[in-house]
């Protein structure tokens, strides 16, 4: 749910480190949007979310969401299936669309 890289190695985060605010607020803010049914601020993500731009400084990683959601048809709801972080940044969120 977050990928931002560069913050994993220029700070030198080890696999526990703490999440920051700007990480657990995207991923709270992404999954609240899914549980909603709010398709548009879920596309809108890194323009609209919270830090939407620090969490993923480019879009290739949150598209695979978006690929998941269209697949699951118009009214999908979402589930979370795993809620994790790695690194302190790497939200490790799977969701299923049914």
């Amino acid at each position: 749910m977050t990928h931002n890289l560069r913050e994993v190695f220029t700070a030198r985060r080890t696999v526990d480190s703490p999440v920051p605010n700007w990480a657990s607020g995207f991923a709270d803010w992404m999954h609240e949007r899914l549980a909603a049914g709010d398709t548009r601020a879920v596309l809108g993500a890194i323009e609209a979310g919270p830090e939407g731009r620090r969490n993923h400084p480019t879009p290739d990683h949150l598209l695979p969401l978006h690929a998941a959601l269209g697949a699951g048809g118009e009214g999908a709801a979402a589930t979370r299936l795993h809620h994790s972080y790695t690194y302190g940044v790497l939200a490790m969120d799977a969701y299923s669309f049914a």
